[in-house]
C-alpha cells in the first residue's frame, strides 16, 4: 500500500484508494487488492489483529459507471451487522450492508455457483420490502431536504368512504 503523502501516483499502475472510516489513508495496487482484501477478511474472521466488526469491502473497478472502486474500511460503532459463515475458514463472521453487495452469499450448499452472485435481491422480494417500508410509517423530519426516491408522504389522514353501525 502506498501512503496518501507519496505524490505523484504511477500512471501505469490502477490505485485503489483505501479509505477507514470514510478518510482517506493510501492507495493499493489493482494487481494485489483482492489477495490483499482476503487476507485481511482471514485475519478478521480468525480474530487476530483485526477486530470481528470491521467491514471491509473492495468495490471492483468496472467499465459501467457504478460505486467509485476503492477499498472501504469501517470499524466504527451501531453499524448494521449480520452474521454469516465463511466457506473458506468455516467461521462466524459478521459482514456490513455494504459489504454484503460485493460477497457470493447462498443460503444452502446446493446455492453456491462459483462466479455467479447468489444474493442479489429479487424485484418481488424488493417489492415486499418497500410494501413494508410503507406499512411501518417511517417518519422523517427533513422532508425538503430529503433525497430518498421511494418515499410516500401522507399528508391528510384516511377516512373510511362508506361505515358501517359498528364502526361508528
Amino acid at each position: 500500500m502506498r501512503s496518501v503523502t507519496d505524490i505523484p501516483l504511477p500512471n501505469d499502475v490502477y490505485m485503489y484508494p483505501v479509505f477507514i472510516d470514510g478518510r482517506l489513508v493510501g492507495y493499493l495496487p489493482e494487481d494485489t487488492a483482492h489477495k490483499s482484501m482476503a487476507y485481511v477478511r482471514t485475519l478478521k474472521v480468525m480474530s487476530e489483529d483485526v477486530p470481528i466488526t470491521t467491514e471491509i469491502v473492495l468495490v471492483p473497478k468496472i467499465q459501467v459507471p457504478a460505486q467509485y472502486a476503492g477499498v472501504f474500511l469501517f470499524t466504527t460503532e451501531a453499524r448494521m451487522m449480520r452474521p454469516v459463515i465463511n466457506l473458506a475458514t468455516g467461521q462466524l463472521e459478521l459482514i456490513g450492508t455494504m459489504e454484503q453487495l460485493y460477497l457470493d452469499i447462498a443460503i444452502s450448499q446446493n446455492e453456491i455457483i462459483k462466479g455467479k452472485t447468489t444474493h442479489l435481491e429479487l424485484s418481488n422480494n424488493m417489492y415486499q420490502c418497500q410494501m413494508g417500508k410503507q406499512t411501518m410509517g417511517t417518519p422523517i423530519h427533513t422532508w425538503g431536504t430529503n433525497a430518498e426516491t421511494k418515499l410516500y408522504r401522507l399528508q391528510t389522514g384516511a377516512t373510511p368512504l362508506a361505515t358501517t353501525w359498528k364502526t361508528l
